[in-house]
Order: structure tokens, then sequence, then C-alpha cells
């Protein structure tokens, strides 16, 4: 038997929809701090650099997880501040329940089952498939 490892770091998600730890097979039923906007879309938000003007003045991107073809878990980052970010920094349109970003979000992953990518929207909080 698998023993449970502690911070379930790597999640994977089974053919059958179950989200698990990829090392120990522990059964996920909620990851924390994160928020599912749909379609097995997950984000929560993150801080902004250690240097950044802006720190105390809420988030300074979101971390998006997603899962690919196979049910590996991939995560990226999408900076949304400005000072932080720079020209990569997305427009933050709404926020909280109505979040919406742009422009979409690609995934940039480079792993063998990703072929084809992931790309979207977040919408009025919810994941919009592109």
């Amino acid at each position: 038997m698998t023993q449970p490892c502690t911070y379930h770091w790597h999640l994977e998600k089974t053919p059958t929809g179950r989200i698990q730890c990829a090392e120990c097979q522990t059964h996920i039923t909620e990851i924390p701090s994160f928020v599912d906007i749909g379609h097995d879309v997950f984000i929560r938000p993150t801080m902004h650099s250690k240097t950044c003007a802006l720190r105390e003045e809420g988030p300074g991107g979101y971390l998006v997880l997603h899962f690919t073809a196979e049910g590996r878990g991939c995560e990226g980052t999408v900076p949304t501040c400005k000072a932080c970010g720079g020209d990569r920094a997305w427009d933050v349109v709404g926020e909280g329940p109505t979040l919406t970003l742009s422009p979409s979000i690609l995934c940039g992953a480079t792993i063998p089952d990703h072929a084809g990518g992931f790309h979207g929207f977040i919408q009025n909080g919810k994941w919009v498939q592109a």
C-alpha cells in the first residue's frame, strides 16, 4: 500500500473523473485555496513580487490549474499586475465572482500528452473554452 504524502503537489484526474494525488493516489475532494471555475479548471490568487509597490492592493495574478487529456495536473501563472508582469500582464475586467481576464489564456506547457494545448477565457468567474 502506498503511504500518503504530505502535500499532494502533483494532481491527476482518473478516467472515471476522480481527482487524486499522483504520488499516493489519495482522493482529493477539494483543492485547498483554489476555486473551481468549471471544465476542470481551478484558479487561486497569487502574490505580487516581493519588490512591487502595489503589493497591498490585491492579487498580483492567478495560478491556473487544469488537467491534460491524460489526466495530469498542469499549472501556470497569469500575472495581472502591470508593475510585476509588465507587458505580459492580463487585464482584469471584473473581480471576485465576476472575474474576467483579457486576453485569452493559452497553456505553454510542452509535455507529451498536452498536444493541442489548453486555451480559453475566464469570463464572469467561469472558464469558457476557446
